[in-house]
């Protein structure tokens, strides 16, 4: 509550195709939270919970990314636990499971917290690490489960800071845009922003079915979700997951660091607006100073998905490695100790050198010479 607001930074001008039509694109960098994602909020909040108690030894969540992260570094900052455990799909990128395995958030178990099955079950699915995390919380009072997907101080979070935050910085706003997957930034910020400046345009982005990106789900997933999201927003915009990693790395190679969802969020700002200006209705959104403000959400960086960029996106987007074919040979690390001048070499392996002072002489004396062993006689 007392610390600065997040920034919120114009992206350039080079990456909004709309900015002669009067549109200002700024992305709210939720990045810049402790651990460098979205989900620091919700977490904190989840974790005020009173139902957390002495007796509490241990928090469990099904996440394989950003929740857990933020959830093991405010659990240890707010009680001193340690004890944080991740349900994770079976499907998680490696290298993701790396990432969390190198920052010691999680204690890998593996018989117990892989799960096989759908990479993002329902909520109820017995085959899933949701309900499985559930249950565990619910049987085992030293567990504490937050339940990112049914908590409400998940949402709360969002409408406690993220929207007044948003508001305090930009009072001007005129859209404001995020992606959907357990919809607390959505329904947080959203709500907040239809109370406090109803005329505020509310773009909400899900991935095509079956089109996966990261942290998202697409809209019949959210079926069974609770949380007030639809009452949140105006209009959803389906995007794939290639203009999503696409237009991450984009706004990345820019400076602004951010992962696949921020990309998803950002086109399917563009996608709103490239339909509105088709349908000239564009201008109807512009506030009294006649330019129009928009704001999406930067959630986490992409150094987690690496690998998935490289999958997702097609080589001609990355520079060409030139003498690629030097990657598969020569790979000792040379250490200088193992290089001799040759002027110092030769009296090692000529011992008669040693006694010639001119090197013009040298030529001669090599001439007359023998190895100082047979094994340097043989390598020559």
């Amino acid at each position: 509550d007392k610390q600065p607001p997040l920034p919120i930074v114009e992206i350039p001008q080079k990456l909004n195709p709309f900015y002669d039509d009067g549109v200002r694109i700024y992305g709210k960098l939720l990045t810049n939270l402790p651990a460098k994602n979205v989900k620091s909020l919700p977490v904190l909040s989840m974790l005020s919970s009173p139902k957390i108690t002495p007796e509490t030894k241990k928090f469990i969540e099904y996440s394989s990314g950003s929740t857990i992260m933020s959830m093991s570094i405010i659990a240890r900052i707010l009680y001193g636990n340690e004890n944080t455990h991740a349900y994770l799909s079976n499907k998680a990128d490696p290298n993701k499971i790396r990432f969390l395995r190198f920052f010691e958030l999680i204690q890998f178990r593996i018989d117990r917290l892989l799960f096989s099955g759908p990479s993002q079950p329902e909520l109820d699915d017995p085959r899933g690490g949701i309900l499985r995390a559930q249950r565990e919380g619910e049987e085992d009072k030293s567990v504490y489960n937050p339940n990112q997907y049914e908590n409400e101080l998940n949402w709360h979070a969002h409408y406690k800071w993220t929207g007044p935050q948003i508001l305090r910085q930009m009072p001007h706003l005129n859209i404001f845009c995020a992606g959907i997957g357990t919809s607390g930034t959505m329904a947080g910020t959203g709500l907040y922003l239809k109370q406090h400046k109803p005329d505020v345009f509310r773009v909400g982005v899900n991935n095509i079915h079956f089109d996966l990106v990261p942290g998202i789900r697409s809209l019949p997933q959210m079926e069974p979700v609770k949380f007030p999201w639809r009452d949140a927003v105006d209009t959803i915009e389906g995007v794939g997951s290639f203009d999503s990693f696409r237009l991450s790395m984009e706004l990345s190679r820019e400076g602004l660091l951010c992962g696949p969802s921020s990309g998803l969020s950002l086109q399917g700002l563009l996608n709103f607006l490239k339909r509105r200006k088709e349908q000239n209705s564009l201008d109807s959104l512009a506030g009294k100073d006649g330019l129009i403000h928009a704001v999406f959400i930067c959630c986490d960086l992409p150094h987690q998905y690496l690998q998935e960029y490289y999958e997702n996106l097609p080589a001609s987007l990355f520079p060409e490695i030139i003498n690629e074919s030097l990657l598969e040979v020569d790979r000792y690390h040379y250490d200088k100790t193992w290089e001799i001048k040759s002027a110092d070499l030769l009296p090692r392996i000529y011992p008669a050198l040693k006694s010639t002072s001119a090197r013009a002489s040298w030529y001669e004396a090599l001439n007359n010479s023998t190895p100082a062993s047979d094994t340097v006689a043989e390598i020559l």
